[in-house]
């Protein structure tokens, strides 16, 4: 996860299999479980 503070979550997240997807980041922090639209790059 690129941002993850507690101003500020989201951004590139890169999976062990080289995957990586975007999110834009949110302020504050989303409570979980929730759903989030993610963009493959």
């Amino acid at each position: 996860m690129e941002f993850d503070t507690s101003g500020q979550w989201g951004g590139e997240v890169k999976l062990t299999d080289g995957s990586r997807y975007y999110i834009a980041p949110i302020s504050p922090p989303p409570g979980f479980p929730t759903t989030l639209r993610f963009k493959r790059i």
